[in-house]
């Protein structure tokens, strides 16, 4: 989901060259190559003649979003709210809970029974 918006805020342009009516080459953040067919110029005296190339540019450009990035003064009542609940349900569920919960920890442990022969060592013969 990151990757989606990472690429849909990033602007990148896509170049192509084509000679005659075949791709020769495609480049993404450069300047593409040309096949080695430039304009042919030939002068001779006083005249000049141009030839037109057969090979030709294209590029497309994808400018990217500049909506995500909202200032801190301009956070609504709801936007409040959303970042207050995240904060409550997925930060707080990390702390430390105490596991060591003793439930009958304030309540007084119960009499024992003593037998009483054995503590003044009187038995029945």
């Amino acid at each position: 989901m990151s990757l989606i918006v990472f690429l849909s805020v990033l602007p990148f342009s896509i170049g192509m060259h084509y000679c005659g009516d075949t791709l020769v080459d495609t480049a993404i953040f450069s300047k593409v190559k040309t096949c080695g067919i430039e304009k042919a110029v030939s002068s001779t005296s006083g005249c000049s003649v141009t030839k037109k190339s057969c090979c030709s540019d294209k590029e497309l450009m994808f400018e990217g979003q500049d909506e995500l990035n909202t200032p801190f003064n301009q956070i609504t009542i709801e936007h409040r709210f959303f970042i207050d609940s995240f904060y409550y349900v997925y930060i707080r569920s990390f702390e430390d809970v105490n596991n060591n919960v003793i439930p009958t920890e304030e309540y007084p442990p119960p009499l024992l029974y003593k037998e009483y022969y054995i503590l003044n060592q009187t038995f029945l013969i």
